[in-house]
């Protein structure tokens, strides 16, 4: 018979209790021979279930430890390490885009340790910055840029033309056809383009540069106020800007409309400092400098 006891001290180790099973119904059925010849034919069954049952767990013992070998860890692992170095190159090579509105100010940290700091109604896109290649940024708008410097260029592509730097602290404004570029520390190397014609030329701290969409660069000039860039300090630092365009930059900072009733006015151009806390403010200071006055309507302001 089957001896209980043995039996559970076996069940622990699969492969000894399928031999002690079969050897116990062996015995049992050497006993029995004179039972039933069918009741003999079941026990005959039974036995061949329980030798096939011990092969095909031999056989998962196998299969099981063939998993876990180690030439099977080795795969899985390198696998896992292909999908992670994928992971990183596809996160690295993606465009990522900030945006700001109308009014608004936005600081964005670069994976390299470069810092821009966007000015209102602004966009800037970040294609893959990688250690030890180049770095390159696409600007619609205005920003200010304080490049780490890591040996590497550090490009900044608008509409109008590049501006490229190792490390610097500069502002570059891009709207309509027209890009500033003014340098506040270090030295940046700006490239007017065109279809027909290309222009460069380096600026130092302290100078600015005015290019044009259709490749034609001012000559560099000295910035001729302490407060440069402005905007970082809440105040407006025109140079040489058409009133038409400070209009537009008095939208963009109160969001609100801002309409020459006098078209004459558009041909001028201001140079200076206004503090822009407040639109009041800031139109109270532009029509005292050209002779102008403003006021109040619905929806915004018309300058006569």
């Amino acid at each position: 018979m089957i001896n209980l006891k043995r039996f559970f001290r076996l069940s622990k180790n699969s492969e000894r209790l399928d031999k002690y099973l079969s050897t116990s119904l062996k015995i049992i059925a050497n006993r029995y021979r004179s039972i039933d010849p069918d009741t003999r034919l079941q026990w005959q069954k039974l036995s061949r279930k329980i030798e096939e049952e011990s092969v095909l767990g031999t056989e998962r013992q196998v299969s099981l430890k063939g998993l876990f070998s180690k030439p099977a860890v080795s795969v899985a692992v390198a696998c896992l390490l292909l999908l992670v170095i994928a992971m990183i190159w596809l996160s690295n090579f993606s465009v990522k885009s900030y945006m700001t509105g109308k009014g608004e100010h936005s600081i964005v940290r670069l994976t390299d340790g470069t810092e821009v700091t966007l000015n209102c109604a602004s966009k800037l896109e970040v294609t893959g910055i990688l250690p030890g290649k180049s770095r390159k940024v696409l600007l619609a708008g205005e920003a200010f840029f304080n490049v780490k410097k890591n040996g590497k260029p550090f490009m900044v592509v608008t509409d109008v033309g590049v501006v490229k730097v190792l490390g610097t602290k500069f502002n570059v404004r891009a709207r309509g056809n027209k890009m500033e570029v003014g340098v506040v520390e270090g030295q940046v190397e700006v490239v007017a383009k065109s279809k027909e014609k290309e222009t460069k030329t380096l600026l130092s701290a302290g100078e600015i540069v005015i290019c044009r969409k259709d490749g034609c660069m001012d000559l560099p000039k000295p910035i001729p106020f302490s407060e440069y860039p402005g905007w970082t300090q809440g105040k407006f630092v025109f140079y040489k800007t058409e009133f038409l365009s400070v209009c537009e930059e008095l939208k963009l900072k109160f969001d609100v409309d801002v309409r020459l009733e006098n078209l004459r006015l558009q041909e001028l151009t201001i140079t200076g400092v206004v503090n822009g806390k407040t639109i009041e403010e800031a139109l109270t200071t532009l029509t005292q400098l050209i002779g102008a006055k403003y006021r109040h309507e619905a929806g915004g302001f018309v300058i006569y």
